[in-house]
């Protein structure tokens, strides 16, 4: 059977809608090498040729100097083969001999792959990839090409070998010797040494170089401290003055409060918040690893916000930590870099990790995840990445925030019954920002789908009376809907509704659903939300009013001597929402999840943890968050 040969050099620098073109393409023995050509037809163009191939215009020159500008019809062009491939379930597929320490992260990225795709070929790397031979699925094979009775043997044909130490990497667009240096933390001087035949004037996009394998490198001690008490401490750990500025979750136009300059970094050390471990009682071990960024001259905002966070988490633990099953809790300073926490992850206090609390960065959270997943009895919580997925084939991972379609599914069914008898009216204008249509247009599905009548309504600038004349308030009810959740939008439309709700008999017959960002709103524009009698949905009850959120803000002065930053959502409340659920959570369960501890509602944050077939686990927790006349607050738990 012939056998089918695929570029690695194309395939990283296919698109996924172009992946199949390369493939597509004869093949032929150019002065003994193996080649991908392309005959020009009439009317073809450069950049539309390279384009659909997937290569920039630059290295089809480069492959072909004799191409013009405007190529003549007939001229061929050649590309580099250097991947065996074969045909297995209708995909063109190679196999790849995983390297010493490499993550399954490192390969998907290195293939440019969904995880799903490289997780349904190879369902034993849930498991670990150690000394695996994955098997990659590059791109779908056309409908008649057959698959090979047997799979071939690996063939790696690389340029030249992986020097030990080192991992390959894809020069990106735009990226030169120096922007690679700075992104991946090294010197440009070891990486020329370590690529002595690479013209690194010449760089072009998806041209291999070899990088320090990060894993391999140690932090430095002075960054990592800590310090073992043999009874429960108040966590008065940081010594900065300024509290930290809360991290915003939601998707967009975060509200940024003022950040007040510190004179000293704050300095976090690790502690263990209870009695030692008895010889009969098993210790719950939590690692916390976020950039507090301790070697910063002044305190960045990033690092006050995960300070805030971990103030919070240690006040959690204090409240927890005076019966049951002993607590180690450990935090470390990732200086938000890849490098450190590779290798924390190598350091012995490490290996026994009941649960590690991770950063917002999708390479480290991929890197603890995948250590999570090694270890038994291990979990990642991600809490500051919204967008990562990894939860979905991981079943060391729980995402405690809930995704955006199940947070949309959730606000929907929400709204069809708590309005059944309400007219929705979308307003929109025209030329705005208009974020929020992915829930607008599955709301407008399920009504159309249950046969309600809503209305529409686009307006130019601001909304105005003329825009409303066709509704009745007097006769009919409205909730009216906006496509944006944007102050800036608010302030367009908002004005227009409450004077439509201020003419009617009855004010009742006027609402206003909202968004997640409305959470932010201060002054008038939270005066604004009660007067329009508005229900949200949110992740955060952040409703700084709230008894239970003043009580934790006074728990947090007593121990900490300064008030939180007001700001939405509150950091520290999240940070002990956390520790509370998760402690209860493990102890109940031996240092496991289970059905029966996995529902939790706090001060500002609640946990419904649901299991992902193949995976792990996912927070659906939403509230609804009712603003009403008069200044009044109630919430609902969907």
């Amino acid at each position: 059977m012939k056998k089918v040969i695929f570029s690695l050099l194309l395939a990283m620098l296919l698109l996924p809608s172009y992946r199949m073109s390369a493939l597509n393409l004869p093949v032929k023995n150019v002065n003994g090498k193996q080649v991908y050509y392309y005959t020009f037809v009439k009317g073809d163009k450069l950049s539309k040729v390279a384009e659909k191939i997937g290569v920039t215009v630059a290295q089809l020159k480069e492959y072909n100097p004799q191409v013009n500008d405007v190529p003549v019809a007939g001229t061929v062009v050649t590309f580099p083969v250097t991947y065996d491939a074969f045909v297995k379930d209708g995909y063109y597929v190679t196999r790849y001999k995983v390297k010493p320490r490499e993550s399954v992260y490192d390969v998907r990225k290195l293939f440019d792959i969904p995880m799903t795709d490289l997780m349904t070929f190879n369902p034993e790397a849930r498991k670990g990839i150690d000394g695996l031979t994955l098997l990659i699925p590059l791109c779908k094979a056309p409908a008649d090409a057959k698959e090979k009775s047997q799979e071939p043997a690996p063939v790696v044909k690389q340029q030249r070998p992986v020097p030990d130490g080192c991992y390959p990497y894809l020069v990106k667009p735009g990226e030169t010797v120096e922007s690679i240096a700075a992104d991946n933390g090294l010197s440009v001087a070891v990486i020329k040494k370590l690529n002595p035949d690479t013209d690194f004037n010449r760089l072009t996009v998806g041209e291999m170089i070899f990088l320090p394998n990060i894993q391999s490198l140690e932090p430095s001690e002075d960054k990592i401290k800590k310090v073992t008490v043999s009874a429960p401490v108040a966590p008065a750990v940081v010594e900065d003055k300024n509290p930290v500025a809360p991290a915003v979750v939601e998707e967009k136009e975060p509200v940024a409060p003022a950040v007040t300059e510190v004179e000293e970094p704050v300095t976090v050390s690790d502690m263990v918040l209870s009695p030692l471990p008895s010889a009969d009682k098993q210790q719950l071990t939590i690692a916390v690893m976020l950039p507090f960024m301790l070697d910063e001259t002044s305190m960045s905002r990033n690092g006050k916000l995960y300070t805030e966070f971990y103030r919070g988490f240690l006040m959690g633990v204090e409240q927890m930590s005076h019966s049951g099953t002993p607590l180690n809790i450990v935090a470390f300073d990732t200086q938000d870099s890849l490098e450190i926490v590779s290798g924390l992850l190598d350091r012995p206090e490490l290996a026994d990790v009941n649960l590690f609390i991770g950063p917002d960065n999708q390479e480290q959270l991929a890197l603890i995840a995948s250590r999570a997943r090694q270890n038994d009895n291990s979990y990642l919580l991600n809490i500051f990445s919204v967008k990562d997925n990894s939860y979905l084939a991981n079943p060391s991972v729980i995402q405690a925030n809930i995704p955006h379609p199940a947070m949309y599914r959730k606000a929907v069914s929400s709204f069809m019954e708590r309005y059944p008898d309400r007219i929705p009216v979308f307003i929109s204008r025209i030329g705005g920002s208009g974020e929020k249509i992915e829930f607008v247009d599955s709301l407008k599905q399920a009504l159309t789908k249950a046969g309600r009548e809503y209305k529409e309504i686009n307006f130019k600038n601001f909304l105005g009376r003329d825009n409303l004349e066709d509704l009745n308030p007097d006769s009919l009810s409205y909730v009216f809907v906006p496509g944006s959740g944007s102050r800036q939008e608010f302030n367009k439309f908002a004005p227009a509704i409450k004077n439509l709700r201020n003419s009617a008999i009855d004010h009742g017959n006027v609402v206003l659903y909202g968004y997640p960002e409305y959470i932010m709103f201060r002054g008038d524009n939270l005066d604004m939300l009660h007067s329009l009698n508005t229900t949200i949905y949110s992740r955060y009850l952040s409703v700084p009013e709230l008894n239970v959120v003043q009580k934790g803000a006074a728990k947090y002065k007593e121990m900490y001597g300064e008030e939180m930053e007001e700001a939405v959502p509150m950091q520290a409340l999240i940070g002990y929402d956390t520790a509370i659920f998760l402690i209860t959570s493990l102890r109940n369960n031996d240092g496991r999840f289970s059905e029966s501890s996995m529902d939790y509602d706090g001060l500002q944050m609640g946990y419904s943890l649901e299991e992902v077939p193949g995976g792990g686990l996912v927070n659906e927790n939403l509230y609804l968050i009712e603003y009403r006349p008069g200044g009044k607050f109630s919430k609902v738990r969907l």
